[in-house]
């Protein structure tokens, strides 16, 4: 089982808690070009502050590597999380509200990402901070 839990600053203020944003992926990228896209594919929490911060939890982890197919987290995949940084940030709004993302820019954007191994009680931890990541609107 993994989770994932963040924050960043966006420039979207909160006027109705019925039409919060939503994220649906979190993109990280190497050095070199690799990508892994992290999303939810269980339960999630989140919400928008009257000061445009955004706060979620993601239980239950799926990424897609390159964009390959989606498939649940696995260790493999969480090692190689550790030396990339977050670079894009996949967001959608529900369709009875429109906003519009001024700059397309997160600011502050903080990640931890836990991942549990049940057959060795274990829990492996690493966390990212960037300044900005891309806010892409699906």
């Amino acid at each position: 089982m993994a989770r994932m839990y963040f924050n960043f600053e966006m420039n979207v203020k909160r006027e109705d808690d019925e039409y919060n944003p939503q994220v649906d992926y979190i993109a990280f990228e190497d050095d070199l070009g690799n990508t892994i896209s992290v999303a939810c594919n269980w339960e999630s929490d989140y919400g928008l502050g009257d000061d445009g911060t955004y706060s979620a939890r993601f239980k239950g982890l799926e990424v897609s590597v390159n964009d390959d197919e989606w498939h649940d987290m696995q260790l493999q995949d969480f090692n190689e999380l550790k030396s990339m940084r977050p670079y894009e940030i996949g967001i959608y709004f529900s369709e009875e509200q429109e906003y519009q993302l001024i700059d397309n820019q997160a600011q502050n954007v903080e990640v931890s990402i836990e991942y549990y191994e049940a057959d060795k009680d274990k829990t492996h931890t690493c966390s990212f901070q960037e300044e900005s990541a891309s806010l892409i609107e699906g």
